[in-house]
């Protein structure tokens, strides 16, 4: 069985999408009509603060039946506590993902571990692990260099993974630090994005793929065609694949991602994306 391709972007509420992506300014609209055209969102911004639980009821509502919300596990958890006493914590994120279940908009959450939770730091990840719910799917990103030894530290990590049944997070930073920023927000996204070893390991049947690129979406036409044949490649495997496009400046993330599907159409690839809601003709007057 041929598996399915999830594809979105880190955030929805982008002003600068009005009129090129987005018919309308009115932001309530933006959830409904991003998921109109994406089948998933990475969501950045529960990395800082989680929203209420009516907050959460209406997100789920907002959006259609094959939508799937990836939430960043808080940063009170994965950095400020770096996994230590931060049950309560991790029950109020819980139960808001209870919300999105129950709506069946829930995709895997991504625990995000920060540049200091090295090897030592193990034993705190099997047992965070071991507090999460078998029915919710979790992929975790490593930062910190001995995840990366091709060694004893990286192997354990994809077992501990295998055993939890646990996506790795696959973050490519290559395309962003191939060469000197262009843009001021490119300058700001190399001095703020790891620059982590490329790894494509996929731990259980879903692969989550972060892709930071460029904000001029020429300039990454190779990395572009190396993940859409490792994306088909897995979804001829049967993998479930979720991959967002990052891009230095949020406003071209969409044009990204509709780069992405054009190449993948062109070799041979199952996926498109539905014309974007600013192009759907009369509802352009909105704008207006």
């Amino acid at each position: 069985m041929r598996g399915r391709l999830r594809l979105g972007c880190p955030v929805w509420s982008v002003a600068g999408w009005v009129g090129e992506f987005y018919a309308t300014r009115d932001r309530s609209q933006w959830l409904a009509e991003y998921s109109s055209v994406f089948e998933t969102v990475e969501g950045n911004s529960t990395f800082y603060a989680l929203p209420d639980r009516a907050t959460t009821e209406r997100w789920a509502e907002q959006t259609s039946g094959d939508f799937r919300f990836c939430w960043k596990v808080p940063r009170s958890i994965s950095h400020d506590a770096s996994l230590l006493d931060c049950q309560s914590e991790t029950n109020e994120l819980i139960d808001r993902l209870r919300i999105l279940q129950e709506h069946d908009r829930l995709g895997p959450t991504l625990l995000q571990l920060g540049p200091a939770f090295d090897a030592t730091c193990g034993d705190r990840l099997i047992a965070w692990l071991e507090t999460w719910p078998h029915d919710m799917e979790l992929a975790v990103e490593v930062r910190h260099a001995d995840w990366f030894d091709e060694g004893r530290h990286e192997r354990l990590l994809d077992q501990v993974l295998r055993d939890h049944n646990v996506s790795r997070c696959l973050f490519d930073s290559r395309a962003l630090f191939a060469s000197p920023p262009e843009t001021p927000a490119e300058v700001a996204s190399q001095q703020r994005k790891p620059r982590s070893p490329f790894r494509a390991t996929v731990t259980n049947a879903t692969a989550m793929v972060r892709f930071i690129g460029r904000d001029r979406i020429p300039a990454i036409e190779p990395w572009i065609r190396e993940w859409t044949r490792q994306v088909t490649a897995w979804l001829e495997e049967g993998l479930s694949v979720y991959l967002f496009t990052h891009a230095p400046n949020d406003q071209f993330a969409p044009a990204f991602a509709r780069r992405f599907v054009e190449v993948l159409a062109d070799q041979g690839g199952p996926h498109e994306l539905p014309t974007w809601p600013a192009e759907r003709g009369p509802r352009q007057m909105e704008l207006f």
